[in-house]
């Protein structure tokens, strides 16, 4: 379960995939968490936790020293190369993009009862569906 005060779900499923995103690249260079721990200057238990999406609240700084144990190999951003990988999937999808922005928005304006909120995004979740038909 990721840690108790995320709860956007946006962000919760972003933390899990970004965990499996770290996980996979610390597999694909061949790396135990222990040998990325000695690598990176973090404790092994910072590595499980940011694998499992248990640590929102990281900072650059590790996360730089975790990219720098795995020789730069985290997928964050745009694909520096011309071929498919961990970097040309996104973490979450654009409709929950679309749909935390709008809540942003509402937000914004003033809604900030949770079951209204939730009432707009699944009108918002209708349209989007009722278009595409």
């Amino acid at each position: 379960m990721p840690y108790r005060d995320a709860t956007e779900p946006i962000l919760v499923q972003w933390m899990l995939r970004f965990g499996g995103a770290i996980r996979a690249a610390r597999r694909s260079a061949s790396l135990s968490q222990e040998q990325l721990a000695a690598r990176s200057g973090l404790p092994q238990s910072t590595i499980s936790r940011l694998e499992q999406g248990l640590t929102p609240y990281v900072s650059l700084t590790r996360i730089g020293r975790l990219s720098i144990g795995m020789d730069g190999r985290i997928p964050i951003g745009p694909c520096p190369h011309r071929h498919e990988c961990a970097w040309n999937q996104p973490l979450v999808d654009t409709d929950q993009i679309r749909l935390y922005r709008l809540r942003l928005q509402h937000i914004a304006q003033g809604v900030t009862d949770p079951v209204q909120l939730e009432m707009l995004a699944d009108h918002a979740l209708r349209g989007s569906t009722a278009t595409v038909d």
